[in-house]
């Protein structure tokens, strides 16, 4: 397994009317149609943060790897779909952060 060095995170709500079941579905299918599929892509974990309140964590091999995969999530029907499960704001870009990895500790 590759060594992650990069840590995005995305946090989000959920659209009005989406149900946990279809967050899940449309999250399952961005894995296995889309993310699974990049370069570089190693993990990734969907926690809650609160009422109707999710983030993304995707753990990449480096940064580039990260940078490529978002130059085409618009134009993949996975993404899309989970996008939809989203509360967008009309002309506002999704927050997406990077952090290097600098320390790693695991029991």
């Amino acid at each position: 397994m590759n060594k992650a060095t990069i840590i995005e995170m995305a946090p989000f709500e959920v659209a009005e009317g989406v149900t946990t079941a279809q967050l899940l579905n449309a999250s399952h299918q961005l894995e296995e149609g889309f993310l699974g599929k990049c370069e570089g892509y190693i993990a990734r974990s969907l926690v809650k943060t609160g009422e109707n309140k999710y983030m993304d964590i995707v753990y990449w091999a480096s940064l580039d790897d990260a940078q490529k995969a978002s130059e085409n999530i618009f134009e993949s029907a996975y993404c899309n779909a989970y996008f939809a499960c989203m509360r967008m704001e009309e002309g506002v870009e999704p927050q997406i952060m990077h952090y290097e990895i600098v320390g790693s500790y695991s029991k």
